[in-house]
C-alpha cells in the first residue's frame, strides 16, 4: 500500500481509534515497538482532534457507517503518530469509491460495505431505536430523509430524489448522503400537499417509487418526448409526475434559472424540469425502481421514522394527504442471553425468535411492537417464576386447587394465574384471542410449557396493547407512561393507576426489577 491517502468507515460499536486499529491491522502494517503504546495513541488522539478542529469538526464523536477521509499529508502525520511503518504484505481496501452509472463514469454512487451485504449481522434492537429517536429529532424532512438513507446505505445503495418545494429544487443524493445535484424545478401552482382535494393544483407530499419512463408508454408521453417518469405511492396512488415542460409550453424555461423561485409555481402537480435537466438526472437515477421524496411544505405534515420505516406522517390526521402504510418488513432476532440461564429461559428465547414471523403476520404487528413485546413476554417471566425455578411457583402449582379453596373462601371467584408469566387466560373473552389461543393448543395446564407460554404472552400483550392502550392513551401521555411500561401495569393489575393518574413507572418496584433483569441480556436484530 502506498502512502496516498485512505477512508475510514467507521464501524458497529467503533469509535474513531478502534477504526484506526482495524485499518492498521488490515493493511498490515509494522508496528515500532511491536504494538501501539498508549504514548502513541494520545498523540494520534491529539492529531485527531487538530485534524477535526481545522474542518470545522467538533471533537471525535462518530456514529456508525460515517466515512472518514484523510490526505496523503495527513495519512503519514496519523502514522507517524502510531509508530506504524509500510509492509510489503499491505494492501489497500476501500470500500467507497466513484463508479460507473447510468454510463456516465463522472456519476458518484455509493459502494456497500461487501462484508455487512453478504454476512448476517445482529446489533442490539434498542441501539437501531436510539438511531431511529436521533433522526426524528433533526429540525427538517430533508435531513431527516438523507440520514435514514445512511443508517441504510448497505441495504438500499442507490442514488435518489428529493423535491424540495420550499426552495423549488429537484436534488439527487447518493445513499451515503453525498449532494450530486441540483435542479430548478417547475412546481404545482398551488400551494399544499394535498391529494384528494377537488381541483387541485399542488405537487403532492409524499414517498415515491419510478415505475417507467415514457418511452411509448402512452400517448400522453409524446408531450414530453418521452421524459417523463411515472411514479406511484406504496399504496398505488398516483398523480405526480417527473417531466421535462411540455412541448407546447415552452414559455416555462423563462421561469428556470432566472435568479428567482418565486415564479416557478405554475404547474398543474407534476414536477417541471428543462429537457437538458431531464437528460442530466437520468445520469445520475436508476430510473424504475429509484425512491422519490416530495417533501411537504404544510405545518401539520412531517417525515418520520415509525418502526424502522421512513415515512409520511400528519399531526392531525385529514385524510387528504398520502400518507405512510404501517412497516410490514420482518427482521430476524435472536437473544444474547446470560450464561447462567436454564433450559427454560433458552427454549422460551428460542420461541420468540423462531416464532416471529409467523406471529408478526398472525398478531397484526409490527417488527418494533413484536420485538417490544418479546422483550416484555422474557423479563415477564423472570420476574414472576424466574423461568419455572421460584419456589413460591412451584408451590403454587403443585397445589392449585388450594389457591383456588382460599380465594374461593375470601368470595374471589377469579381465575389462578397460572403458567411461567403467570397470566389469567380467563379474562380474554374475545373472539380473536380465544381463537388464535386455540389455534395453538394453549390451555391453562400447559402454560409450563416454554414454547407454549411464550406463544400465549404474547398473544395476551398483543390483546392488551390492542383492546386496551388505545382507551388509555391520554393518561398515558399526560403522566409520560410508555406502551412497554403501560403493557406492564397491565400484567401487574394495575390498570387503575393508569386510569387515575397516578401511575409513576419510575418508581414501580414491578418494571424496576424487569428494566433491571433486561440489563442482563440483550436483543439483537439483523441489520
Amino acid at each position: 500500500m502506498s502512502i496516498s491517502g485512505f477512508s475510514l468507515v467507521i464501524q458497529k460499536d467503533q469509535g474513531i481509534t478502534q477504526a484506526l486499529a482495524s485499518w492498521a491491522k488490515e493493511n498490515k502494517f509494522e508496528l515500532s515497538g511491536g504494538k501501539i503504546t498508549a504514548k502513541e495513541w494520545m498523540k494520534t488522539i491529539e492529531v485527531l482532534k487538530n485534524m477535526r478542529k481545522g474542518r470545522g469538526e467538533d471533537g471525535l464523536s462518530v456514529f456508525e457507517r460515517d466515512v472518514l477521509k484523510f490526505s496523503q499529508s495527513e495519512q503519514e502525520e496519523i502514522m507517524e503518530a502510531m509508530g506504524l511503518k509500510l509492509s510489503k504484505n499491505a494492501s489497500n481496501s476501500a470500500t467507497r469509491e466513484t463508479a460507473n452509472d447510468a454510463g456516465n463514469e463522472n456519476v458518484y454512487v455509493y459502494k456497500p460495505n461487501k462484508k455487512a451485504t453478504e454476512e448476517a449481522t445482529y446489533r442490539p434492537w434498542q441501539e437501531f431505536q436510539k438511531e431511529y429517536e436521533e433522526i426524528n429529532k433533526l429540525p427538517t424532512d430533508k435531513e431527516k430523509v438523507i440520514e435514514y438513507h445512511k443508517m441504510n446505505a448497505d441495504n438500499a445503495p442507490e442514488n435518489y430524489v428529493i423535491v424540495d418545494k420550499k426552495s423549488a429544487t429537484l436534488q439527487v443524493y447518493s445513499a451515503d448522503g453525498k449532494l450530486l445535484k441540483t435542479f430548478d424545478a417547475g412546481l404545482g401552482a398551488q400551494k399544499g400537499d394535498a391529494y384528494l382535494k377537488k381541483d387541485r393544483k399542488m405537487t403532492s407530499a409524499g414517498i415515491y417509487t419510478i415505475k417507467y419512463k415514457g418511452s411509448g408508454h402512452d400517448d400522453y408521453a409524446k408531450y414530453y418526448k418521452d421524459n417523463i417518469y411515472e411514479m406511484t405511492t406504496e399504496k398505488g396512488e398516483t398523480g405526480v409526475a417527473i417531466h421535462q415542460i411540455p412541448l407546447a409550453l415552452q414559455g416555462r424555461y423563462q421561469k428556470h434559472y432566472n435568479g428567482t423561485t418565486a415564479d416557478n409555481r405554475y404547474s398543474n402537480g407534476c414536477v417541471n424540469l428543462t429537457e437538458n435537466d431531464f437528460n442530466e438526472l437520468e445520469k445520475y437515477i436508476k430510473g424504475k425502481g429509484a425512491k422519490v421524496y416530495v417533501l411537504p411544505e404544510e405545518e401539520n405534515n412531517y417525515m418520520t421514522v415509525k418502526d424502522g420505516k421512513l415515512c409520511l406522517a400528519q399531526k392531525e390526521f385529514d385524510g387528504q394527504v398520502m400518507t405512510s402504510t404501517r412497516a410490514t418488513a420482518y427482521r430476524p432476532i435472536k437473544f444474547n442471553l446470560p450464561e447462567d440461564s436454564n433450559d427454560t429461559a433458552k427454549e422460551f428465547a428460542q420461541t420468540l425468535e423462531s416464532k416471529k414471523e409467523e406471529l408478526m403476520g398472525k398478531l397484526g404487528l409490527t417488527n418494533d411492537e413484536y420485538n417490544m413485546m418479546a422483550e416484555l413476554a422474557f423479563g415477564i417471566a423472570e420476574r414472576e417464576t424466574k423461568f419455572g425455578e421460584s419456589k413460591k411457583y412451584k408451590l403454587k402449582e403443585a397445589a392449585n386447587w388450594g389457591v383456588s379453596l382460599v380465594k374461593w373462601a375470601k368470595g374471589d371467584d377469579s381465575t389462578n394465574s397460572r403458567g411461567l408469566t403467570q397470566m389469567k387466560l380467563g379474562n380474554y373473552t374475545d373472539k380473536e384471542t380465544l381463537d388464535l389461543l386455540k389455534e395453538y393448543g394453549i390451555k391453562e395446564n400447559n402454560l409450563d410449557d416454554p414454547e407454549k407460554s411464550a406463544i400465549a404472552t404474547m398473544i395476551v400483550l398483543r390483546s392488551m396493547y390492542k383492546n386496551e392502550l388505545p382507551g388509555l392513551k391520554s393518561k398515558m401521555q399526560a403522566n409520560g407512561v410508555s406502551d412497554s411500561d403501560a403493557l406492564m401495569y397491565l400484567w401487574n393489575g394495575k390498570r387503575r393507576e393508569i386510569v387515575k393518574g397516578t401511575a409513576t413507572p419510575d418508581k414501580n418496584l414491578y418494571i424496576a426489577h424487569i428494566r433491571k433483569y433486561q440489563e442482563t441480556y440483550e436483543l439483537l436484530q439483523m441489520a
